[in-house]
C-alpha cells in the first residue's frame, strides 16, 4: 500500500489561469513505471492519490493533481490531473 508518497511544489495559478507542474509530471511518470515493473513481477500495489494535511506545515505544501483555493473552496486540475487522466483513459500506454 502507498500511502504516503508525492511531490510537493509550491503551485500558482498562472496567468492562463492554468497550474503548471512538469516536475511533479516527471516524479509521477517515474513512480508509475516502477510500479507497473513491480506489478509485472507479482506485488499487489495498492495507491492513494489524494491531498494530505502536513501536521508542521497544513496545506501548504501542495501533493495532489488538483489545485484547490482554500479561501473560496474553488479549484482546478493542475496540467498533472489533465496528464493523470490520460495515463488514465490509455491504461499507463502512455508511460
Amino acid at each position: 500500500m502507498v500511502s504516503g508518497n508525492g511531490l510537493a511544489c509550491t503551485d500558482r495559478v498562472f496567468l492562463d489561469r492554468a497550474v503548471h507542474d512538469p516536475l511533479r509530471i516527471d516524479f509521477l511518470t517515474r513512480c508509475l513505471r516502477a510500479l507497473k515493473r513491480a506489478i509485472d513481477q507479482g506485488t499487489d500495489v495498492r495507491w492513494s492519490l489524494t491531498d494530505n494535511f502536513e501536521w508542521a506545515e497544513g496545506y501548504d505544501p501542495c501533493f495532489g493533481l488538483a489545485y484547490v483555493d482554500y479561501a473560496t473552496g474553488d479549484w482546478m486540475l493542475k496540467d498533472s490531473g489533465r496528464w493523470y487522466r490520460e495515463v488514465i483513459r490509455s491504461n499507463g500506454a502512455d508511460l
